[in-house]
């Protein structure tokens, strides 16, 4: 058995399977609308990294329209410029790839974050650590971003009558 190995977790209620880090705390108490907060287990300046996954209702718009409200949300708050600008790209295995840094309180943090819309729900999984120390987290985020699927089965379909 490989203690280095990202662990699968599954959300058969909201439909959607993630692996994340080994030995990472979990909240499942939807604290700040989540489904799921993974946690690094080292607190560094009252921040724990944390990968986090939000399941929203996208309303009346369809998969495209929620993808380009979400460029636009992104563009009207990112950090300051001295920050870097937000990239969005498509990802490879579906969705978008966004990437930009904010303002949390006295410690600047870089977020790297998969949006994927699919019939009237959106999954948002979102990587954050503080932005001096991002990229060595980034290869376990990208890990993480890249394993999130949802079950085909229980995500919701429109009916037709």
């Amino acid at each position: 058995m490989n203690d280095n190995a990202p662990q699968q977790y599954t959300d058969p209620q909201a439909g959607f399977t993630i692996c994340v880090p080994p030995g990472w705390d979990i909240d499942l108490s939807g604290r700040q609308n989540t489904r799921a907060i993974f946690f690094h287990p080292l607190v560094v300046r009252d921040f724990r990294s944390n990968v986090n996954v939000v399941v929203e209702p996208i309303g009346g718009m369809d998969p495209a329209e929620y993808y380009a409200y979400c460029r636009l949300q992104v563009k009207r708050a990112q950090g300051p410029p001295a920050s870097g600008a937000a990239r969005i790209t498509e990802h490879p295995a579906g969705g978008l790839l966004l990437e930009y840094a904010v303002a949390g309180g006295q410690l600047p943090l870089r977020v790297l974050q998969r949006i994927l819309a699919e019939g009237k729900r959106a999954y948002i999984v979102s990587c954050t650590a503080p932005l001096d120390s991002f990229e060595t987290y980034r290869p376990k985020f990208e890990v993480c971003l890249a394993s999130f699927t949802i079950s085909r089965e229980d995500s919701p379909r429109e009916t037709r009558t």
